[in-house]
């Protein structure tokens, strides 16, 4: 899940896979001008399912993840000054490979992937307003993932 915020930061919460690292894990990355600034990851945790979560208050955006929609495990934050997030093209969720043009292996081609972005309205989970995208013959990039 990315977003940018209005400071010219761009926050990322993920899970990730990566062939070189092994076991899968939640990872925080924060890049300014394409420069990477931060980067952390959680220890190894096999989610089969979770909901990746991203908030900031107080000056920090805190990363976390629930594997019940509800309780959230905050596992890293990051200072981003009197930031918020901006609704745009690239505040996104994405399912990519590791970068740089890498896409993502779904296995066998029976491995379901479900995106969905919802925002916390104070008291209840709400679907966020969301524009459509087309996708072009060689497929929709903004971010280094495909």
């Amino acid at each position: 899940m990315n977003a940018l915020l209005n400071n010219g930061l761009w926050i990322q919460d993920s899970y990730t896979l990566m062939p070189s690292e092994g076991e899968p894990f939640f990872n925080t990355n924060v890049w300014m001008n394409k420069s990477l600034l931060y980067k952390n990851g959680s220890n190894y945790i096999n989610a089969p399912c979770a909901w990746l979560v991203m908030t900031i208050n107080d000056g920090y955006a805190y990363f976390g993840y629930s594997l019940d929609g509800r309780n959230i495990v905050w596992y890293d934050s990051y200072p981003v000054g009197n930031a918020v997030i901006e609704p745009m093209v690239s505040t996104e969720l994405v399912l990519g490979g590791y970068g740089n043009g890498a896409q993502a292996v779904l296995g066998n081609g029976i491995t379901l992937v479900y995106l969905a972005l919802y925002y916390w309205n104070g008291t209840t989970w709400e679907p966020a307003p969301v524009g459509v995208f087309t996708p072009t013959p060689g497929g929709y990039t903004i971010t280094g993932e495909s």
